[in-house]
């Protein structure tokens, strides 16, 4: 093997598991590490024919005083769904390549149409798979004739079939969701008295959680945190339960979510609809205004929500715009009871939100875009997502919910969600990208706390954006996991997802786990069966989540494209992000964010090389005294959109003084 100019072995990383696509330019590919929480970065030229999804073999070289993957052995080939557009020519055919790895035609020969081609015209969409490889070569066939090409909706069903997502359940999942009904709620506490309210989105659907806040003294608080009771519906390897664990989460597009359950669950029976009795668990936690926890319990319950709100409603409650008597936007009225406990839950959220400041919690305040549609599901609008104070409530009481019911719960065979330290290798690149800023990082052991005090730092910095994403890069991610292993973000030793079974399986087995111990049901031959499974689930759900992340980034790149399809040649005033080898990003107000590539700065100054300086993140026109950096503002224009590949293209205009 062919080793690269510059580079070096690594003898202690061999074997790597699974390859996939990450950037949006296709040039740059990673590698997931089983057993790692982190990815090797693969150049195309290393690829040795792999495709995502394959089971390879690697070798880790040192290039430049960075890690990569050389790939030297494909282990086992993916069985990987591709959707093309079918072109005939005479009785054979080929699929039009839009996918970057597969560098050769995709023919289609005679054989392999015979059963499709009365059902076959050209343009049409199909879903093709490899059959075998042949000298590095694959033979393709059609699996299914899908739709001609223009209709208004292949785009998104497209990434749904590559992405294995199935969009609707089967008869028998639905069956089984249509056979279940309310159960009787005689034995568990009745708790349909207490001013009990959710508080979400106003689009929301799926409703989870709800909360009571009680002052039981000058300095005490009660929180009731109740959950939807799903797994009382839902048994082990039923129909449902198994298309659950498939999906593993509900995963949210820019047009519709793909629930993890039918509609007559994750919608009605479970969802913590108002004025309606509903079965939950719910966490009790008595604390006083010093952040002790002074008494913890989790029960059955049955609730009623005595109020639907909204995140913006809330904000508007607490700043008294909202007065007594108003009507709130799910057509109830505001009363004294209700400010009262509004009241009580903020206080109790002050309370959490100062006391945690000194357990240096890691926090992100990232901006976030939402697109606007009409009423045929076409974009108008990009516009920032509006942040509001109230959802600060729900977040500290659910991750209180959450770290109690690991404490109380942890001796038993459980789910975890861990976040690992970070890598000493992506700690040393983070260091010397802060350089550039003027900040710096201790030398050695980095701590949450570290972390937690230089995001203060770099708070009201006009480059904050920019040093978040460093820093979030430089960490690991979160995953699942049944071994008990700290929470390096949340700085908690251990911590564990109860608060969303609806939409997460996570949170539903840990439900089962916790029901069976509170029933006395958790014998030996259940931890011995929940000891065999957890660790798959573990890796499953993991996996899962962050298919599902990938899902709602591209079809949201391919609404920004829609959106942006009709300004094709019109310029816009963007400022640089970040600033690589092969040319620099650019964001606009609306936080859309593309790459402009470097061939187009030599095509405008008609020079032969753009040259890149790492140390201070700048690119330089080689035979000119022209700067591009982080920030600079400057004007492109927009040159083409490509709907397939979800991808805008942009010129270099000049750049704005």
């Amino acid at each position: 093997m062919k080793k690269l100019k510059n580079s070096k072995i690594d003898k202690k990383r061999q074997k790597i598991v699974w390859i996939f696509s990450m950037s949006k330019n296709s040039d740059y590919w990673f590698i997931d590490v089983e057993g790692e929480l982190k990815w090797y970065f693969v150049h195309k030229k290393n690829q040795n024919h792999a495709i995502s999804w394959d089971e390879v073999e690697a070798e880790i070289v040192i290039f430049n005083n960075k890690k990569e993957a050389i790939i030297t052995k494909i282990i086992k080939r993916s069985p990987q769904i591709f959707i093309w557009k079918i072109e005939f020519v005479k009785d054979f055919a080929f699929v039009v390549i839009n996918n970057p790895v597969i560098k050769t035609d995709v023919f289609i020969p005679p054989k392999n149409l015979a059963l499709f081609k009365d059902n076959l015209k050209n343009n049409y969409l199909v879903w093709v798979k490899i059959n075998s490889w042949k000298n590095k070569s694959p033979d393709w066939s059609i699996v299914q004739v899908l739709w001609e090409e223009d209709k208004a909706w292949n785009d998104i069903k497209s990434i749904l079939i590559e992405w294995w997502l199935k969009e609707y359940f089967s008869k028998n999942v639905l069956n089984e969701a249509d056979n279940l009904l309310f159960n009787s709620w005689e034995k568990r506490v009745d708790l349909t008295k207490k001013l009990t309210f959710t508080i979400d989105w106003s689009d929301a659907k799926d409703l989870d959680d709800a909360i009571c806040v009680e002052k039981i003294s000058s300095d005490k608080f009660k929180l009731f945190v109740s959950i939807a009771d799903v797994t009382n519906y839902i048994k082990e390897d039923s129909f449902l339960d198994k298309e659950a664990l498939k999906r593993w989460n509900s995963t949210y597009l820019v047009d519709r979510v793909i629930p993890m359950l039918p509609e007559k669950l994750s919608n009605d029976l479970c969802s913590l609809n108002p004025n309606t009795k509903k079965l939950t668990l719910t966490c009790e936690i008595l604390i006083d205004e010093k952040w002790n926890i002074l008494d913890k319990k989790v029960y059955e319950s049955v609730i009623v929500s005595k109020f639907r709100l909204t995140y913006e409603e809330v904000d508007l409650i607490l700043n008294w715009i909202i007065k007594i008597w108003d009507t709130l936007t799910f057509w109830q009225k505001l009363d004294e009871n209700l400010l009262f406990s509004l009241k009580n839950a903020f206080d109790l959220q002050q309370i959490i939100s100062k006391n945690k400041e000194n357990t240096w919690v890691i926090n992100f305040d990232f901006e976030e875009s939402k697109i606007i549609l009409d009423s045929k599901n076409n974009p108008i609008k990009i516009e920032k997502i509006k942040r509001y104070n109230s959802s600060k409530i729900i977040e500290e009481f659910m991750i209180l919910a959450n770290s109690v019911v690991w404490e109380m719960f942890s001796k038993y065979p459980f789910l975890y969600r861990i976040h690992q330290n970070p890598d000493s290798d992506d700690i040393d690149k983070l260091k010397k990208s802060l350089q550039i800023f003027w900040f710096s990082l201790p030398n050695k052991n980095i701590t949450p706390k570290n972390i937690s005090i230089l995001l203060s730092e770099i708070k009201w910095n006009k480059n904050e954006n920019t040093l978040q994403k460093l820093i979030l890069l430089s960490l690991k991610k979160a995953i699942y996991s049944d071994e008990n292993i700290w929470h390096f973000g949340l700085n908690l030793g251990f911590y564990s997802h109860f608060t969303s079974p609806i939409r997460r399986y996570s949170d539903l087995q840990i439900h089962r786990i916790i029901k069976e111990i509170l029933n006395k049901d958790l014998n030996k031959l259940k931890i011995n069966h929940y000891n065999s499974i957890l660790k798959q689930v573990a890796k499953q759900v993991s996996n899962t989540e962050k298919n599902s992340q990938k899902i709602e980034y591209q079809v949201k790149d391919l609404f920004t494209c829609k959106y942006y399809k009709n300004k094709i040649w019109n310029e816009f005033n963007w400022i640089i992000s970040w600033v690589l080898e092969a040319g620099f990003y650019v964001k606009l107000d609306d936080l859309s964010e593309w790459f402009v590539e470097s061939f187009t700065l030599q095509k405008k100054f008609k020079t032969k090389k753009v040259i890149f300086n790492e140390s201070k993140l700048l690119l330089k026109v080689w035979d000119n005294n022209t700067f591009f950096r982080l920030w600079d503002n400057i004007k492109v224009k927009l040159s083409k959109v490509d709907l397939k590949s979800r991808k805008l293209y942009f010129d270099f205009e000049t750049k704005n003084i």
